[in-house]
């Protein structure tokens, strides 16, 4: 290509190509879809596209841009999947490559029980400061977040755009236009205003963890690992045992309290039945869960995201490795037991750690002795 659009903040990659087909004076999609990717048949996706490296090949000489600014900065897959451990890599690769069939299935959307925005969706605000600012308007990142229905910038009600994302014509490129931006009644019309203000107010706590996990690259982590974060706070808060069984009605009750039922609908985030994400999530298990829902937690818990990722996990009696306190062994003093069973007290209901040495050195002290 002889040209490629500078990217603007917050801006989709879907965007800047169609930016890019509005520039160039194509008539077609599919000859858009040959300058940008030599793929006419590729999909036009919205969170995660695939072909950027074939996109990366075809910029201009001049060009600084590379596949983990693309990735990173103008699609959701930091957001997406931050709470992914395995799948989290090979997303990487299928976005980087031609065939992105598999996806929205790997990443879990699919089957996360939030559904996809239907429209493209914009803020009226942030419309006219791009318009002041650049000239021209653009698809902006944090307003295509499923279960967001506010700006996070202004805190005002997001709109639905003409631009349908879910069953609409998959080759397509549109940018935002006064015409396709000019619907009269916003996502949360019809909602009550009791239940619009709580909603923005957790939002505005949301906010910076929203933002972290759009944009930063945090460790991943296995799945075990967040549960077990849960568990441990909300023993702390006596909705948990410090074995880890988590007293599920009082948690249900105690996260009741926080978010209204509303609320949560606008989160695309219901609690039904016992066995729903809110229980699960806090439970050992192999299932991933949408980040929303993650932060909803967190938020709950008072832990930062900062927290959830990057400090050690807490356990009542530290890390292993354990320091032996059998004065008779020859390695007393040394921290060599590897595992500690942590029971209750039947009066006090705290903690108990039963550790015991390796079997070899069971074996040993007993040779000696």
């Amino acid at each position: 290509m002889l040209f490629f659009p500078t990217p603007y903040p917050d801006e989709l990659l879907f965007s800047l190509c169609s930016r890019y087909f509005v520039r160039s004076g194509n008539i077609s999609y599919k000859g858009t879809l040959d300058d940008l990717f030599s793929n006419r048949s590729l999909t036009a996706s919205i969170s995660l596209p695939s072909g950027i490296d074939s996109l990366i090949k075809n910029l201009p000489p001049y060009s600084k841009m590379n596949e983990e600014q693309l990735i990173h900065q103008h699609t959701l897959y930091l957001f997406h999947t931050a709470f992914l451990y395995d799948q989290a890599d090979s997303i990487y690769q299928a976005m980087c490559s031609d065939d992105g069939k598999g996806i929205y299935v790997q990443s879990g959307l699919n089957a996360s029980g939030v559904p996809q925005n239907e429209f493209l969706r914009y803020c009226n605000e942030c419309n006219k400061e791009d318009m002041e600012t650049y000239g021209e308007l653009y698809w902006h990142r944090s307003h295509q977040l499923s279960g967001v229905n506010c700006c996070l910038k202004h805190f005002t009600p997001l709109y639905d755009s003409s631009i349908k994302v879910v069953g609409s014509n998959k080759h397509r490129f549109a940018v935002p236009t006064v015409e396709n931006c000019s619907a009269k009644k916003n996502v949360l019309d019809g909602v009550a205003e009791k239940t619009i203000s709580e909603y923005i107010e957790h939002c505005k706590k949301l906010k910076e963890g929203i933002l972290q996990l759009m944009n930063q690259p945090f460790q991943h982590h296995p799945l075990n690992w967040f549960d077990q974060k849960y568990s441990n706070k909300l023993a702390e808060l006596n909705l948990a045992y410090y074995t880890g069984r988590v007293k599920q009605k009082a948690w249900r009750d105690y996260f009741l309290t926080i978010y209204s039922e509303e609320t949560l609908q606008l989160f695309r985030s219901p609690i039904k039945g016992e066995q729903d994400w809110l229980s699960l999530i806090v439970q050992k298990n192999r299932k991933s869960f949408h980040p929303l829902r993650h932060l909803l937690v967190m938020s709950a818990l008072h832990i930062t995201v900062e927290e959830v990722f990057n400090n050690e996990l807490n356990k009542p009696f530290g890390q292993p490795n354990y320091i032996c306190q059998n004065i008779v062994c020859d390695y007393f003093n040394v921290s060599i037991i590897e595992n500690v069973s942590i029971t209750l007290c039947e009066k006090t209901k705290k903690p108990i750690g039963n550790i015991r040495m390796p079997e070899v050195w069971i074996y040993l002290y007993e040779e000696r002795a």
